[in-house]
């Protein structure tokens, strides 16, 4: 089969030529459906011409669907079917960044001391099995700070010296670093409120 890797849009998978007796016949190439029926564009893939193509707006998902069979059939100039085959297009995995970091809660009392909890880190991923480190590429000048309390579980801390008074801020903005064990990583900023 033909390898494509996932995420991939509108590029040319290959060139369709037919085999029939009659070399020089004009040809025309359609997918033949489970239904019985023909057409030129079959959900994720396309034919334009002679070029069997990823369709503009595919959705290859590795983990959603690894492999696709498609069926293309070869029609001569008098509408005849000279040829069928299948062809298996095999979606390939490829390192994916995270998609979204969330905490909870987002609050934290005035006036708390260091070590208090503010809450815990998500991470929004489009692949099983992954684990995350976090870490703060803005603490809000100091206040804020990460503590690994478990095997992929991290929470956000007030720091040492917070001066956490709702009077003078009621919001800090923190961003949060998610990375991926492969090294891919999402930042996010987000609001911590008192």
């Amino acid at each position: 089969g033909t390898e494509i890797a996932e995420n991939t849009t509108d590029v040319l998978i290959g060139k369709l030529t037919p085999i029939d007796e009659d070399a020089d016949d004009f040809h025309a190439f359609a997918f033949q459906f489970d239904d019985g029926s023909f057409g030129f564009e079959d959900n994720n893939f396309a034919i334009v011409g002679h070029e069997l193509r990823v369709a503009t707006e595919a959705v290859l998902n590795f983990e959603a669907q690894n492999e696709y069979t498609l069926r293309i059939l070869a029609i001569d100039s008098g509408g005849l079917p000279t040829d069928i085959k299948e062809f298996v297009i095999n979606i390939t995995n490829i390192d994916e960044y995270p998609l979204d970091i969330t905490i909870d809660p987002a609050t934290v009392a005035e006036n708390s001391v260091d070590g208090t909890k503010v809450g815990t880190f998500f991470t929004l991923e489009g692949e099983p099995d992954i684990t995350h480190t976090y870490s703060l590429v803005d603490d809000a000048g100091g206040r804020f700070k990460v503590v690994e309390i478990g095997s992929d579980e991290f929470e956000l801390h007030v720091n040492a010296d917070a001066n956490l008074d709702f009077e003078t801020q009621n919001e800090f903005e923190i961003k949060v670093r998610s990375t991926k064990q492969n090294g891919l990583y999402l930042d996010k900023t987000m609001t911590i409120s008192l």
